[in-house]
């Protein structure tokens, strides 16, 4: 479940400017055919904010995982011998920027 929201202004002769939010959600759930692991739930919030000038250059902060929520994705459940069960997390929190520059 999830959804997202654009807002866009015209900032006259400088060019259009964008904000985005985007949120997701996944209840927890087996990884595993006989049921006995289970990943847990999952929240995602993304955004940005940009800037387009023209029609070749866009700038733009964004985040992704801004709830820094560590989530498992994938699992293997192992024998106890071999350490037991296995995850893998999720990036935590990132942010950038990015400068793109199209050529006509």
């Amino acid at each position: 479940m999830g959804g997202g929201a654009t807002y866009e202004h015209e900032f006259g002769a400088i060019g259009t400017g964008y904000a985005r939010v985007n949120y997701g959600y996944k209840d927890r759930q087996a990884f595993l055919d006989n049921n006995l692991g289970y990943t847990s739930n999952y929240v995602s919030l993304d955004g940005s904010v940009g800037l387009t000038v023209g029609d070749r250059w866009t700038v733009s902060v964004y985040g992704k995982n801004l709830s820094n929520h560590r989530n498992a994705t994938v699992g293997i459940f192992l024998p106890a011998s071999f350490g037991g069960p296995f995850q893998v997390l999720e990036k935590g929190r990132v942010i950038g920027a990015s400068i793109r520059f199209k050529i006509q």
